[in-house]
């Protein structure tokens, strides 16, 4: 994903599939120390939407752009532990 910052210093680290799918990535990256305000904490006319943005800021994770990297490597291992827990439920698909 191509970075996008803004003069407020924040970030987008990951643009989630579902508003549940964003706040638990919101609440993992706090739990973590990392500040990931909720859409109605930042302003959209700050972010960009044109390059990966999200129409809908609900789904927007965005962090401070000092911690971009180690959100997104938090959300990779997060989502990747997820993936193979999904294959593992249904043993006729492996």
């Amino acid at each position: 994903m191509n970075e996008q910052r803004k003069p407020n210093g924040f970030t987008i680290a990951y643009i989630a599939e579902t508003p549940a799918e964003a706040l638990v990535l919101r609440a993992l990256l706090e739990s973590a120390g990392i500040h990931s305000p909720g859409a109605e904490m930042v302003n959209p006319l700050e972010l960009p939407l044109s390059v990966g943005g999200s129409l809908n800021r609900l789904l927007d994770i965005v962090v401070p752009e000092s911690k971009v990297e180690e959100a997104r490597k938090l959300i990779e291992e997060y989502t990747a532990g997820n993936s193979s827990e999904d294959s593992s439920d249904n043993p006729d698909e492996q």
